[in-house]
């Protein structure tokens, strides 16, 4: 059997179109995390020591902050290299392309700012301590009940019970007032 080796050119031009959207996608994807990464030490290192009050108390300034910057980062890089290129060849069109790179600017920063929160939270969430306390970690058990006697094996009464709890809570109340004083 003969294999038919001719590629048509309609198949050849879908083969390129997906390996360059491959490629972009890559290319993106790296930008991407590598502007997460220096957003974040641009946090840590530097606005966390002017603002970093403010931006523990409010999570949303991490976002604003994040797209207010990457907007600006592509604003920047759109006025210096494509504007007078767009200006010269379309002028009708400076505009809408300048929003169109200040939209995106400030989609790039939201979803690193939101990431970066997202990080933070979760760095967070390993770090603080259970909201329980385990069974090993309290006091000695209470005796509630006082020792039956071996001959009759009764249940205590009510009035044996209450004087019981009446001893452990007023117990437990001295030894609170106890431990309040010493601090």
């Amino acid at each position: 059997m003969s294999q038919n080796n001719n590629v048509s050119g309609e198949g050849l031009v879908w083969a390129i179109a997906q390996t360059f959207l491959l490629w972009l996608w890559l290319v993106l994807a790296g930008a991407w995390v590598i502007s997460k990464w220096l957003t974040r030490l641009l946090y840590e290192y530097v606005l966390f020591r002017f603002i970093g009050e403010a931006l523990a108390r409010h999570d949303g300034l991490v976002i604003v902050l994040s797209g207010g910057l990457w907007t600006v980062i592509f604003g920047w890089g759109y006025w210096l290299w494509l504007y007078p290129q767009i200006v010269t060849q379309h002028p009708d069109q400076a505009l809408q392309t300048t929003l169109i790179f200040l939209a995106l600017g400030l989609a790039w920063g939201v979803s690193i700012g939101f990431w970066l929160l997202l990080e933070w939270w979760s760095e967070i969430a390993n770090q603080l301590e259970p909201v329980y306390e385990p069974v090993q970690l309290l006091d000695r058990p209470r005796q509630i009940s006082s020792e039956p006697d071996e001959a009759t094996a009764d249940l205590p009464d009510s009035d044996e019970l209450a004087a019981d709890l009446e001893e452990i809570f007023v117990e437990q109340s001295r030894t609170n007032h106890r431990e309040k004083e010493r601090v």
